[in-house]
Protein backbone atom coordinates (compact mmCIF):
# COMPACT_ATOMS: atom_id res chain seq x y z
CA UNK A 1 0.00 0.00 0.00
CA UNK A 2 1.38 3.41 -0.96
CA UNK A 3 1.13 6.38 1.35
CA UNK A 4 -0.86 9.37 0.14
CA UNK A 5 0.07 12.70 1.69
CA UNK A 6 -2.60 15.40 1.53
CA UNK A 7 -1.71 19.06 1.96
CA UNK A 8 -4.06 21.88 2.82
CA UNK A 9 -5.50 23.32 -0.39
CA UNK A 10 -5.93 26.79 1.18
CA UNK A 11 -4.21 29.12 3.59
CA UNK A 12 -6.52 29.94 6.46
CA UNK A 13 -7.99 29.09 9.83
CA UNK A 14 -8.93 25.47 10.52
CA UNK A 15 -12.14 24.58 12.38
CA UNK A 16 -13.97 21.35 13.17
CA UNK A 17 -16.86 20.47 10.86
CA UNK A 18 -19.26 20.89 13.79
CA UNK A 19 -18.70 24.67 13.53
CA UNK A 20 -19.74 24.98 9.88
CA UNK A 21 -23.11 26.65 9.16
CA UNK A 22 -23.93 23.98 6.54
CA UNK A 23 -25.77 20.95 8.00
CA UNK A 24 -24.47 18.62 5.26
CA UNK A 25 -20.91 19.22 6.47
CA UNK A 26 -21.64 19.76 10.17
CA UNK A 27 -23.51 16.44 10.39
CA UNK A 28 -20.77 14.69 8.36
CA UNK A 29 -23.18 13.47 5.68
CA UNK A 30 -20.29 13.48 3.21
CA UNK A 31 -17.79 11.99 5.68
CA UNK A 32 -15.34 13.29 8.24
CA UNK A 33 -13.03 16.21 7.65
CA UNK A 34 -12.40 19.79 8.67
CA UNK A 35 -13.37 23.28 7.61
CA UNK A 36 -10.98 25.97 6.40
CA UNK A 37 -11.88 29.65 6.56
CA UNK A 38 -9.59 30.97 3.82
CA UNK A 39 -7.32 33.96 4.29
CA UNK A 40 -6.06 33.93 0.70
CA UNK A 41 -7.50 33.58 -2.77
CA UNK A 42 -5.43 30.70 -4.20
CA UNK A 43 -6.73 27.11 -4.17
CA UNK A 44 -4.28 24.23 -4.72
CA UNK A 45 -4.95 20.54 -5.27
CA UNK A 46 -4.27 18.65 -2.01
CA UNK A 47 -2.16 16.05 -3.90
CA UNK A 48 -0.89 15.20 -7.36
CA UNK A 49 -3.72 13.73 -9.38
CA UNK A 50 -6.13 14.05 -12.28
CA UNK A 51 -9.47 15.82 -12.25
CA UNK A 52 -12.06 13.12 -13.02
CA UNK A 53 -15.29 15.07 -12.46
CA UNK A 54 -16.41 18.65 -11.95
CA UNK A 55 -19.72 19.13 -10.13
CA UNK A 56 -22.38 20.76 -12.29
CA UNK A 57 -22.49 23.83 -10.03
CA UNK A 58 -18.66 24.02 -10.21
CA UNK A 59 -18.32 24.05 -6.41
CA UNK A 60 -16.49 20.71 -6.18
CA UNK A 61 -14.18 18.45 -8.13
CA UNK A 62 -13.13 14.83 -7.78
CA UNK A 63 -9.40 14.11 -8.05
CA UNK A 64 -7.87 10.68 -8.61
CA UNK A 65 -4.39 10.18 -7.18
CA UNK A 66 -1.82 7.88 -8.77
CA UNK A 67 -2.67 5.16 -6.20
CA UNK A 68 -6.36 5.28 -7.24
CA UNK A 69 -7.65 7.19 -4.21
CA UNK A 70 -10.39 9.72 -4.98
Amino acid sequence: MTTLVLSSPLSGWVAPLDETPDAVFAERMLGDGLAIDPTGSVLHAPCDGRVVTVHRSRHAVTLRAANGAE
